[in-house]
């Protein structure tokens, strides 16, 4: 693979995390306020965003 194709890859890894991030900051307000039945779909979609970060995290040391 192409150096500049692995930095592009890099940069829109980077670029998902750092808005994956943003959105586990807003699960985590939505979560507090949540009043329904449990398990709470806020709680479910932040360990979600969080393994899918940790692969991103992954894929950008594959192409380091």
């Amino acid at each position: 693979m192409k150096e500049e194709i692995k930095l592009w890859l890099i940069d829109m890894y980077e670029s998902e995390i750092e808005e994956m991030e943003k959105t586990i900051s807003n699960c985590r307000i939505w979560e507090r306020g949540y009043d329904g039945e449990d398990p709470n779909p806020y709680t479910e979609n932040i360990a979600t965003i969080d393994e899918y970060i940790d692969i991103l995290r992954e894929k950008i040391e594959e192409l380091k």
